[in-house]
Formats: structure tokens, sequence, C-alpha cells
């Protein structure tokens, strides 16, 4: 059996990838060569799991293709979901196994596991990344026939906006963890000429004591 791999460099898909060695796995990490290199490899599965681009129907309408998505599907469908969805309350979500298609997010469901968003991103993507191989095994160890989503959706714009925007205490420890991690630009506050960047946050008895970088800009 052959699988492809579809996403960033980072140490979560180098655990997926350690995961999978038993099988004839290929990573694919550039958006440049996705294409040539899943014409080359034939895989029967490609799994597409921290990945920001757009698969096109090229490539989805020829391979197997299942994307790893993090929400309530139908709702929380679209960019930024862990964010966005701290930012709602949300203390709990489901990382879904779905077929890829177009609109992005809408396609039928392989499986769910149910995850926490509590804890620092880290924890997050850490729990993402042990549902995604349960699911993965569920897909290449049963004859699991994906369900079509069904009822009303939501779609989440990407978040863009990091700007430490205070509402409250809690409010203020959410925006700092849900971003402190690679890829992604830290909670920040612009007070003059300098920037503060934070990061490392923890909630002790109502006060939050965190990392701050401080420089020019």
């Amino acid at each position: 059996m052959r699988i492809v791999v579809v996403s960033k460099k980072s140490k979560r898909t180098q655990d997926l990838l350690d995961y999978l060695s038993e099988y004839n796995v290929e990573w694919v990490s550039h958006r440049g060569v996705l294409e040539s290199s899943l014409d080359r490899i034939q895989p029967d599965w490609v799994f597409v799991y921290h990945w920001s681009y757009i698969i096109p129907e090229s490539i989805y309408s020829k391979y197997r293709c299942v994307a790893f998505h993090t929400g309530n599907l139908p709702d929380d469908r679209g960019g930024s979901p862990i964010q966005n969805q701290i930012i709602k309350g949300k203390t709990f979500s489901k990382v879904n196994a779905i077929v890829v298609q177009d609109p992005v997010d809408s396609g039928a469901v392989y499986g769910s596991k149910s995850i926490s968003l509590q804890g620092s991103l880290y924890d997050i993507w850490n729990a993402i990344t042990e549902a995604a191989k349960k699911l993965i095994d569920d897909i290449l160890n049963y004859d699991i026939e994906p369900v079509p989503q069904s009822g009303p959706s939501s779609t989440f714009k990407r978040k863009k906006d990091n700007t430490l925007q205070p509402t409250s205490i809690e409010s203020i420890y959410d925006q700092i963890r849900m971003l402190d991690g690679e890829d992604y630009p830290s909670t920040h506050l612009i007070v003059g000429d300098y920037k503060f960047d934070f990061s490392r946050a923890k909630m002790q008895e109502g006060v939050i004591l965190a990392d701050v970088k401080i420089y020019k800009v």
C-alpha cells in the first residue's frame, strides 16, 4: 500500500510519519511539487494533515484524498478553526477525517475523535496528532464508507489580527496560548515604537505569568 502524507515540516508531522513507517509512506511538504509527486508515486491514499493550501480538483479527482479538520462539522469549517473555537469559548472539539472536495471542509466524514481545546497549543496539536493516527488506522483497517455532512453549516474566516484585545483575564490567557506554536505569529501589543510578543502563558489563581519579548519596530 502506497501512502502519501501531505504536510508542512514539523515535529508532529514526523511523529505521524514514524507511526506509519510500517507502510510504504512518502512525505510531500512543498506545494509546488505536490501534483507531480503524486503522479510519480501513484498512492493508494493521500492524507492531508498540516496544510494551509487548497487541494485542487486535478488532484482529488484522481486520488483518494483525506483531510483532517478540527471542528464540530458541519459547523466550524474554514480557517484558523482552533483559534476561532477558543475565541467562542469552546473547550472541546472533534478531529474529523473528511473527503477532500470543493467547497473546503464540506466532504463526507470517515470518522471523528473528540479532543480537548484546553492547555497550550502544543497540547492541542499533540491531541490532534493522536486523533489523526487513530482515524488513519480505522480507514486503513476497516472498510469505512464516509458519511455525507448534513444540516446547516458555518465557516470561519482565517484569523489575521493577532493584536492582544483584553476583555477579561481569561480571554487574555486564551489569546496568548492559542497562538503560541510554530508557524503562528505571537499574540502581541504595540506600545509607541515597541512591540511586545507574548508566549508560554500560565494561569495561576487569576494571574497570568508569561514570557514577553520586547523590541523596537
